[in-house]
């Protein structure tokens, strides 16, 4: 009897410290959210991009735009095409603004709006904060384009989120994103990003290139492609006010 008692007290001490290494080891859904985005680009940094439109009838528009980003503050100038240059999109929190240029002022302008006509939104490129916005659970690990990646359900913690419902692919090597879906509140699912070309960006490899598509127009498709990207200490906070550029712009 003693001996059974003994062997079942191993069996629970095993299944506890088999339990207590795996939750130490193991990342939670939150923290593999977080790795991933901090793989995708440092707190602070300066980077020029392209955007290319490509359209079902596979007509083309391309922009070139220089990103500052601070935290929770971004700021998008356009340098082409010759129409767009000078304009920019501000977000600061919660707000977007774009500031033209011809009137040297300042537009709110909504998150779900296209950039430049583009499937990726103002939110997309200027406000999107997985991390802030959405609670994220595991559902599991998947082979994908041949990696293990984890399979993580991002679900929006109030209405005022673009997207109701993400589900996000990320390389469980090295925690670079690989794709990302997202769905409005009955399900129906709008669009889906995927991350290739991966890089050393800013001292640390990181994906190049978002190939953003939507399910509502079959064929099309925007590339946004990071060209340079370097991780700042610091940018002073007056480049992310309107009267810092409206005072430039009125000389």
């Amino acid at each position: 009897m003693k001996k059974r008692i003994f062997g079942l007290a191993s069996i629970a001490l095993l299944a506890f410290f088999s339990l207590y290494a795996r939750t130490q080891t193991e990342p939670t859904a939150q923290e593999i959210l977080a790795k991933a985005l901090s793989v995708l680009y440092p707190d602070i940094f300066i980077s020029e991009v392209s955007l290319e439109n490509i359209k079902v009838d596979g007509a083309t528009q391309a922009y070139s735009m220089k990103v500052y980003r601070k935290g929770e503050k971004s700021l998008i100038e356009f340098l082409t095409p010759e129409d767009q240059k000078g304009q920019k999109v501000l977000r600061v929190g919660d707000d977007i603004k774009i500031f033209f240029p011809s009137s040297c002022e300042f537009l709110a302008v909504g998150t779900q709006f296209g950039l430049v006509g583009s499937i990726f939104s103002y939110g997309d490129v200027a406000r999107l904060d997985l991390a802030a916005d959405y609670s994220a659970s595991l559902l599991g690990v998947e082979d994908l384009g041949g990696k293990s990646a984890y399979k993580l359900e991002l679900q929006a913690k109030d209405a005022s989120i673009a997207y109701d419902r993400v589900l996000y692919w990320i390389e469980v090597e090295t925690f670079l994103p690989m794709r990302a879906e997202y769905y409005t509140a009955s399900g129906e699912l709008l669009k889906w990003v995927t991350y290739v070309e991966f890089k050393e960006l800013a001292g640390a490899v990181r994906p190049s290139k978002a190939i953003m598509e939507s399910a509502l127009e079959e064929g099309a498709r925007t590339i946004l492609t990071t060209l340079t990207m370097e991780a700042q200490e610091d940018l002073p906070d007056e480049v992310f006010t309107e009267e810092y550029h409206i005072k430039e712009c009125k000389g």
